[in-house]
């Protein structure tokens, strides 16, 4: 059940024309959520950057069973709500509207699943439409523009012999749609509440310059953690070693096929995910942690940690360690000196400074991004 409750009326109208006849530009609004487990009840604040007036969109019987950033994405103009009993987006708008995405999906004959990716700026969406057939699993994959427009199916999927028994798993598009990342053996089981992130098993891309599906380079074939830098030019995949803890670290640069590698060191924790990379892939800050025992209620954590990767100087390192927080990096900023780090057990935001390891908490919610004014 969704309950509207608008504080501020017109918020996103733009300002009165000015004496020369130009129309100012509208404040840019910051979006914050904020998710109380016990009662399950998400709320999306949309707060005007200069006044600090808010409206807020209520999603009650709001079940997470993992992290509540999984189930949230920042579109262009508001917030896709993965809603956990109901397989379509939902776009929420700071107007206070709340409804599915008309065009998603394109197929409801036998559809099990919707899995989707948006673009870093908002305003591409790709999709996997999931289903099983005669004991087969089977996916369609679109793009489009938030819009509707510019929609269009990709050809058919590669055929493998690991295709029957597993399913497609979005992870990454980027602007435009040009590039599609996703995972063509993803496991068909649901994952543990214990294992804290989403890893992937075989890395594909869809190039529209190509018009082709294309294995990733020297794919380890692993269910490994994944990332991508913005542009779509590098990804990121973090690769277990064959003894110790940690993970190797190593970002291709898909235009020329070259990679840089880092090796790993034993950190004590066990799982790792929440990959953020700057736009050129040298520095990539990601989290690690411990798994829950099995069981335990998802919103309880043995600790974790920040750990930050210099290609430039080689090395990498944890910055930071937290005993009762889950911490995830959503943007540099301040010329990448510092990240915007959100407390997904805590629900709080912090900026912390990647030199001197100092987190400043800047918000009592959770701060998924900003909408343009």
């Amino acid at each position: 059940m969704l309950r509207k409750l608008i504080l501020v009326v017109g918020l996103l109208l733009l300002a009165s024309t000015g004496r020369l006849g130009y129309a100012q530009r509208a404040a840019p609004v910051d979006v914050f959520v904020a998710y109380d487990r016990e009662i399950r009840i998400l709320q999306i604040y949309f707060t005007n950057g200069v006044t600090g007036l808010s409206t807020v969109t209520t999603i009650e019987n709001f079940v997470a069973e993992y992290d509540v950033l999984e189930y949230l994405d920042l579109a262009v103009n508001g917030v896709i709500v993965r809603q956990p009993a109901e397989i379509r987006p939902h776009l929420v708008t700071p107007g206070g509207s709340a409804a599915p995405i008309s065009f998603i999906p394109q197929r409801t004959d036998n559809l099990l699943d919707i899995d989707w990716a948006i673009s870093p700026d908002g305003r591409t969406v790709a999709w996997a439409e999931i289903f099983f057939n005669q004991g087969v699993w089977d996916a369609s994959l679109y793009v489009a523009q938030l819009d509707g427009t510019d929609l269009r199916e990709l050809p058919r999927l590669p055929q493998t012999p690991s295709r029957s028994f597993t399913r497609v798993a979005m992870i990454a598009v980027t602007n435009g749609g040009d590039r599609v990342f996703f995972d063509l053996h993803h496991p068909t089981a649901a994952r543990p509440p214990e294992d804290r992130f989403r890893d992937y098993q075989t890395l594909y891309v869809y190039s529209g310059q190509r018009e082709a599906y294309v294995a990733l380079p020297s794919e380890t074939d692993c269910l490994c953690p994944a990332g991508f830098g913005s542009t779509g030019e590098y990804f990121i995949r973090l690769e277990r070693p064959i003894l110790g803890n940690g993970y190797d670290i190593r970002v291709w640069n898909l235009d020329n096929n070259s990679f840089r590698l880092l090796p790993a060191f034993d950190t004590g924790y066990t799982q790792a995910g929440n990959i953020l990379a700057n736009p050129d892939g040298s520095l990539v800050l990601y989290t690690l942690t411990t798994p829950r025992v099995s069981g335990e209620d998802a919103s309880d954590t043995t600790g974790s940690a920040l750990v930050l990767a210099d290609f430039v100087e080689g090395e990498y390192r944890i910055v930071a360690e937290a005993e009762a927080r889950t911490l995830a990096a959503l943007a540099f900023t301040n010329r990448e000196q510092e990240a915007i780090v959100v407390d997904t057990q805590g629900g709080v935001t912090f900026k912390f400074n990647l030199e001197t390891q100092v987190f400043t908490q800047v918000a009592d919610k959770i701060w998924l991004g900003m909408l343009e004014g």
